[in-house]
């Protein structure tokens, strides 16, 4: 018997018809905004900022929103500028959401109570099927957000110039590891040698996204390592707030840590636990090897989070000593696949 086809399955398959009714209703609208997650990334926010360049160009009014602060090295970004942590009082038409996964994420439903009538527009990657909008476009098959919106904008005749594509070029890079990952496909290259061909200079937005950190950074770096513990195939880490005020450093600082820790020929696995330096809860970044057979989407959902099988994370405001001993229990316990 044929299985029957899930949404999510119907959804991607249908791509070409929802580009076609998010662009018709982006081209009837006047006030637009654009938001991605809690704790934004290089994808969401270079997602965010191609489209919205985008529309700028055929005057339409944007508003770029995140509720936290984005990462300081993506202010290199074109547009970056206009990015604000302060909602529109005005009246918007459509809002659209990238990259986040699950909806709750967005934090915004006490702002869209108050906008009845716009409507809104997903664009994500991430196979969680917690999305919601009224036209929620999602392709896990997408190595990005910024892959997605590369395919929007060429389905919908978009003539791209430096700047859309550099940005669209930084969220291919960062969700990919610089074309290391197993997301990374021929049609990710494809996308690529494009945004090359428009004038895009990889190595200057590798440097951006690959920022360098001064020798302090570096030890930071360097605790971490001795601080990693081994779980099976699994190697855990962890930076509380007190190791980063240890050398004045920033959340960046440890960015990429866990590909390092996959690097361990040992590992086929990892978990790096970061602690929010605003808030105080604690962050899980997931990653397994392609062969390991291990799904950490299961895992992170058993935080609260999800994401994809080999790269997932979560965020709670548990205690550290209960987030240690539930991820440990679980890794000794139950086989994840």
């Amino acid at each position: 018997m044929m299985e029957r086809e899930t949404d999510k399955e119907k959804n991607e398959k249908d791509l070409p018809s929802l580009f076609r009714n998010a662009l018709e209703e982006i081209g009837a609208a006047r006030k637009i905004l654009l938001i991605t997650h809690e704790n934004p990334d290089a994808d969401g926010v270079s997602s965010m900022l191609a489209l919205g360049l985008w529309l700028r160009r055929i005057d339409k009014e944007v508003y770029l929103y995140t509720i936290d602060e984005f990462p300081e090295y993506l202010r290199e970004l074109p547009g970056s500028e206009r990015i604000t942590q302060i909602l529109p009082d005005e009246k918007i038409d459509v809002v659209i959401g990238f990259d986040y996964g699950d909806w709750k994420r967005m934090r915004i439903d006490e702002f869209l109570e108050r906008q009845e009538e716009a409507l809104t527009i997903t664009f994500d990657h991430h196979p969680s099927d917690k999305q919601k909008g009224d036209i929620v476009i999602v392709d896990t098959a997408s190595s990005s957000t910024a892959e997605l919106v590369y395919d929007f904008l060429l389905h919908s005749g978009v003539t791209l110039d430096a700047n859309i594509a550099t940005c669209l070029a930084a969220g291919i890079l960062a969700d990919t590891g610089g074309f290391i990952h197993s997301n990374t496909s021929a049609k990710t290259l494809h996308a690529i040698a494009d945004l090359v061909a428009t004038g895009v200079n990889l190595r200057s937005v590798w440097d951006m996204l690959t920022h360098k950190k001064d020798i302090k950074n570096m030890a930071l770096v360097g605790e971490a390592v001795l601080r990693t513990k081994k779980n099976g195939d699994i190697l855990i880490s962890s930076a509380k707030k007190e190791h980063y005020e240890k050398y004045g450093a920033v959340k960046e600082d440890l960015s990429g840590f866990i590909d390092l820790l996959m690097k361990n020929e040992d590992a086929k696995g990892a978990v790096f636990l970061t602690e929010d330096l605003e808030d105080g809860g604690i962050k899980g970044s997931l990653r397994a090897d392609k062969s390991s057979g291990f799904n950490m989407s299961k895992l992170g959902e058993k935080f609260g989070g999800g994401g994809h099988i080999l790269a997932s994370g979560f965020k709670t405001s548990d205690s550290w000593q209960n987030v240690f001993e539930k991820l440990n229990a679980l890794l000794k316990t139950i086989k994840i696949k």
